[in-house]
């Protein structure tokens, strides 16, 4: 399967909360790389600017297909007027066209107990030089609007209150696979599961993933980006480990 990479980077700095400035920003505030096509491995940086003494507590992405990461390990604090370097590998050979990611990095004041989200809005364009011969290679089959629609309206059958909570993003190809070809087949073996789906390109995705993170009690080394789930107290990142799931087995 042909997987989305970072080719783009523009920056929005984001606070969430009642107009309160985030205590760290990326810098610079825009990058535009504009059509790539090769395929090298590029590597881009940026900068997460602390404008007070504040803590980066989590860097994640909205597609694990973006490779993101810092040589310090989190959480860290960071003094006003320093910052952290955060990296990125972009491979431009592995993607062809536009798309739109976000990266997010939570943060806060260092006597501060609320932490807030800013984030990258990720996009970019890669050019088509696969040739003919590559065409349709890889592809995801999406079901119909109908079939989809059909296959949600059936019925579920004593729903036993377990929840499976899957945080996807609309433009990751890892997170559609996940979505049009192991869901279908999991909620039909076990329709008594209820099944919530989070878009982790939204503020409330990410700090819905963020709970689930701390209540699961996730290390740092342990967490990764989306595809993500959330399954009887324990998280599950890639869809590789989403695809090992088991309603059997109790751990």
């Amino acid at each position: 399967m042909k997987l989305v990479y970072l080719i783009g980077v523009v920056a929005v700095a984001l606070c969430v909360g009642a107009g309160e400035e985030a205590p760290m920003r990326f810098v610079p505030a825009t990058v535009e790389l504009g059509k790539l096509s090769g395929e090298e491995v590029l590597k881009r940086e940026v900068k997460l600017e602390a404008g007070e003494d504040a803590m980066v507590l989590r860097l994640m992405s909205s597609c694990s297909c973006i490779t993101v990461r810092t040589t310090n390990e989190l959480p860290l604090e960071v003094a006003a007027g320093e910052h952290l370097v955060v990296t990125m590998e972009i491979d431009p050979s592995s993607y062809a066209g536009s798309f739109n990611k976000i990266l997010y990095a939570q943060v806060r004041a260092r006597e501060a107990a609320a932490s807030k989200l800013v984030r990258l809005v990720v996009r970019g364009e890669i050019e088509d030089d696969w040739g003919a011969e590559d065409e349709g290679e890889g592809a995801v089959e999406v079901q119909p609007e109908g079939a989809a629609a059909e296959a949600e309206a059936e019925p579920t059958v004593e729903a036993t209150g377990e929840r499976l909570v899957l945080f996807l993003s609309p433009e990751c190809d890892r997170c559609n696979w996940v979505k049009l070809m192991w869901l279908p087949g999991f909620s039909k073996a076990h329709p008594e599961i209820l099944v919530e789906q989070v878009d982790v390109t939204t503020d409330a995705g990410v700090r819905r993933l963020l709970e689930l993170e701390q209540a699961a009690g996730v290390t740092e080394a342990e967490k990764g980006d989306a595809p993500a789930a959330g399954w009887r107290g324990r998280m599950y990142y890639g869809s590789p480990a989403i695809e090992k799931i088991s309603v059997a087995t109790r751990d």
